[in-house]
């Protein structure tokens, strides 16, 4: 696994406070996730659409960050990944299916 991957990012959910994107790398997809206002309402309809997005693919999601704060790692285990990979200072975390 090459990281960064690098690849082109592609829209799966725009919503006003955040948008999803996945990213193919080879056999692997990266999710990537921006929100820009953050609250209880947009987590838990941030978790739905995440949780129906699941539901609409097989296999896993990966998702990574060059020196992850406890913030970052506090939000992806939210979002139901664990600690996958650790490459020097890049750690890849994955979620398996819904």
């Amino acid at each position: 696994m090459h990281l960064p991957p690098n690849g082109l990012q592609s829209l799966v959910c725009q919503r006003p406070h955040y948008a999803i994107a996945y990213e193919q790398a080879g056999d692997v997809t990266f999710v990537h996730c921006r929100v820009d206002r953050w609250s209880a309402m947009v987590s838990r309809a941030l978790r739905r659409d995440f949780y129906s997005l699941m539901t609409m693919r097989m296999g896993p999601l990966y998702a990574y960050k060059e020196n992850p704060d406890a913030k970052f790692i506090r939000f992806a285990n939210r979002m139901g990944f664990r600690v996958y990979q650790v490459f020097g200072a890049w750690v890849v975390f994955r979620r398996d299916e819904a």
